[in-house]
């Protein structure tokens, strides 16, 4: 093993130099960047050096710069996936906002108009908006079937025009 970190060094010391120069040119100056990739560049090196040290010194560069511009483009393809999913994300947090807020206000507006409804005439609105028949609601109510109905259908009717008005 010691001897192919000693055989790496040396390729290391002949091309770090070039390696560094392309993936300036490569990443326009980012340094940051360049540092990074020429990591993973060494990396790939390492791992395949048994091959790569068979080629000339040209087909030694050319391999280095190959997988210098390919580790560069694997990140500038991850960069835009990452940059389309926070904005994706950043859409549906804005989408659901608005639902909160469209909630919140109709939740609100309900919650006014119902305050300045009597209490039968609140829960005939919300036994209209449930699909619950009023008579199950207020079975003590003293009424006809038909007069609670007119009554749901007023108090609905009052409802409407609230929120019509507001």
């Amino acid at each position: 093993m010691e001897g192919r970190k000693d055989k790496f060094d040396i390729y290391y010391d002949r091309y770090k130099e070039f390696v560094t120069k392309s993936l300036l040119k490569i990443t326009a100056a980012n340094m940051a960047l360049t540092d990074d990739l020429s990591q993973e560049v060494w990396i790939a090196f390492y791992l395949e050096m048994d091959e790569v040290t068979k080629y000339t010194d040209e087909g030694i560069r050319g391999w280095l710069y190959a997988v210098a511009k390919h580790r560069f483009l694997d990140f500038i393809k991850q960069s835009n996936e990452s940059q389309r999913a926070d904005a994706e994300e950043w859409a549906e947090v804005c989408r659901a906002t608005k639902r909160i807020e469209e909630s919140v206000i109709t939740k609100l507006m309900f919650e006014e108009y119902v305050a300045c409804l009597s209490e039968v005439e609140r829960t005939l609105v919300l036994c209209r908006i449930c699909g619950i028949p009023p008579r199950e609601a207020l079975p003590d109510l003293d009424c006809t079937d038909n007069a609670l109905n007119v009554r749901c259908t007023r108090a609905m009717q009052k409802l409407r025009d609230y929120m019509k008005n507001s």
